[in-house]
């Protein structure tokens, strides 16, 4: 009853291989009307002085017709209160405030999760369980997750666009894009999941490209209704803010990170609107399709103003402001 998540790291050093023998089993249960304790019991059993710690979250549809979903932490408020203990079984209690509860009643579903970390090929492995605490539960209601794919998808990337509903007992899930069932291929992966709780439907796409472009949507029909969800994929450069942090400049420069198809290009302006020269440019092949384009941008452009970019390639152009 316990779902299973592997962190790998396929970039490690370590070519060891990291065998995991644990099972893990979990509960949950009522202590009263507003409190619910979630446990991992472990074969081994889990030590208090090893990596490992325990978190919750809830799904519910209070403030809106969406559902919403948080992680449930911090120090206490007056909308909940959390406490864990680190035993050889993971135990967490939660006691939810009288006025959550009633906005709740109707959908809301605990999500308990216990992460070991390993530190090595195998980073973590993260177990979950949920289960409905719903005080009104009424059958077969289900609703899709706010789950959107990566906005900043650029050429030759792996993309996995997906659906998910949430539910008692939800039907079978569905994707569409412009309208038009996906089909599998070479390079196109599908799979689906069906429990009691859960109904979800993926799409991998092993190397993006302009045609997985459209408006995508997520069907799923019961015998009371169809329910839908729609969102807009787009191919086009992404900027990389995670190289720019770390990267090697001076006081007297600033850097800009992009990757997107062979030729993606920048030119950049500031508020007069003259021409930016760059101190530096460098390209840097990465696949077939794709290439990352690194710049460096005096920092006496500024004028003390920000500076606008704009990143085209073959697929579309994005806008960027520097500061």
């Amino acid at each position: 009853n316990v779902l299973t998540r592997y962190t790998i790291n396929v970039n490690s050093d370590n070519s060891s291989r990291y065998f995991d023998d644990r099972a893990c089993q979990a509960s949950m249960s009522n202590i009263n009307s507003t409190s619910f304790a979630a446990y991992f019991r472990c074969f081994p059993e889990l030590d208090s002085r090893d990596s490992w710690y325990q978190s919750m979250a809830v799904f519910d549809r209070i403030q809106t017709d969406k559902v919403g979903y948080s992680t449930l932490q911090g120090e206490p408020n007056p909308y909940f209160n959390l406490t864990f203990e680190r035993n050889t079984i993971a135990k967490g209690i939660v006691v939810f405030s009288d006025l959550i509860l009633e906005m709740g009643k109707t959908f809301m579903f605990l999500d308990s999760f216990l992460t070991l970390n390993i530190d090595d090929t195998l980073n973590s492995i993260t177990y979950a369980y949920l289960q409905d605490i719903s005080s009104i539960k009424t059958e077969k209601e289900f609703e899709f997750l706010n789950t959107f794919p990566d906005s900043e998808i650029s050429e030759g990337k792996t993309v996995t666009i997906f659906c998910e509903a949430l539910g008692r007992s939800p039907p079978s899930v569905r994707m569409k894009r412009n309208g038009m069932t996906i089909s599998e291929s070479d390079g196109v992966y599908i799979a689906s999941r069906r429990t009691s709780l859960w109904s979800t439907f993926y799409v991998t796409f092993l190397h993006a490209s302009k045609e997985i472009e459209g408006n995508y949507s997520c069907v799923a029909e019961s015998e009371s209704r169809t329910a839908y969800q729609s969102y807009r994929v787009e191919v086009k450069p992404i900027v990389c803010w995670d190289l720019m942090i770390d990267f090697n400049v001076t006081d007297e420069t600033s850097p800009l990170v992009v990757e997107g198809s062979r030729g993606v290009n920048v030119d950049c302006s500031n508020y007069e609107n003259d021409d930016v020269t760059f101190d530096t440019v460098k390209r840097t092949a990465l696949t077939q399709w794709t290439e990352r384009l690194e710049v460096t941008i005096p920092r006496s452009a500024f004028k003390m103003r920000r500076i606008d970019c704009t990143a085209t390639d073959k697929n579309g152009e994005i806008s960027i402001e520097l500061y």
